[in-house]
């Protein structure tokens, strides 16, 4: 009798992802054994069969337990200072985050990006950090503003061949390049903001008040800063224009080429007399 039943790829050094499709494929055929052994349950075949799939079962999940163990044990030697991850925070939520200092008994002290907190994490709340998948111009993100290292909101502008991407800040207009640890993708359910300068902080890990109303008023003064730069070049382009005017102008006839607010000679400023 024919089983019907295929085993999985074999292979000497087979992936995670090779050996999970393999168990999915084990525990399909255990469930067509068992319906089989409900119409006829004493046929010895079947129940030769359905040993065979047990034991495959058996057999690869051992072969994914030790295989996730080995990818911690590298993804953990890969957890040093100065190294880019996601930790988890009290909020149960991922972050991407730096390595501050690595600690005994397999702790991290971590600092989150954009968010400038800083925590503890054991093994069981730190993986790999993942960079955004598919970017592409034009898709709507969240980017860290070198002027202040928070959250804003952003579109992709240029995506490079690099680590890095090309953004637009919605609020300032200004196009910056910006590292991929620094951009992620906006979160769905966000609570929606009427200021869109306003930094992103749907369930943001707690940060420092002080710091804060540094952060605050130093991005205020910079405004500001910009604010006064640009008064001033509009204040020297009227300026110029104003020059250019007044040297195109010629005298009519019978008139001086005097200011209508020149100074008489007694010294009193008013229209000037005609001849």
């Amino acid at each position: 009798m024919s089983s019907g039943f295929t085993e999985g790829p074999a292979a000497e050094e087979e992936t995670l992802l090779q050996l999970e499709e393999n168990l999915e494929i084990y525990r399909k055929q255990q469930k067509q054994v068992d319906l089989m052994l409900q119409s006829d349950p004493k046929n010895t075949q079947i129940l030769d069969i359905r040993k065979d799939v047990e034991e495959a079962l058996r057999i690869t999940l051992g072969k994914i337990a030790e295989k996730k163990k080995l990818e911690a044990e590298a993804d953990e030697r890969s957890y040093v200072e100065g190294a880019f991850v996601e930790a988890q925070f009290e909020d149960s939520q991922w972050y991407t985050c730096r390595i501050l200092k690595v600690k005994e008994a397999k702790t991290w002290t971590v600092t989150s990006i954009g968010y400038a907190s800083q925590f503890d994490v054991s093994l069981n709340r730190i993986r790999p950090w993942k960079p955004p998948m598919s970017l592409k111009k034009g898709d709507d993100v969240e980017a860290v503003n070198p002027a202040n290292n928070l959250f804003y909101p952003a579109v992709v502008d240029t995506v490079t061949a690099s680590s890095s991407v090309w953004v637009q800040f919605k609020t300032s207009r200004s196009i910056e390049e910006v590292p991929l640890t620094h951009v992620r993708i906006k979160r769905a359910g966000a609570v929606k903001r009427f200021r869109e300068d306003a930094p992103v902080g749907n369930n943001k890990p707690s940060r420092d008040k002080d710091m804060d109303q540094r952060e605050k008023k130093k991005l205020k003064t910079q405004k500001w800063k910009e604010r006064v730069k640009e008064m001033s070049k509009e204040q020297e382009s009227s300026r110029k224009e104003w020059n250019s005017f007044m040297s195109k102008q010629k005298p009519k006839p019978g008139r001086p080429n005097t200011s209508i607010f020149s100074s008489k000679g007694d010294g009193k400023v008013g229209f000037s007399q005609g001849p």
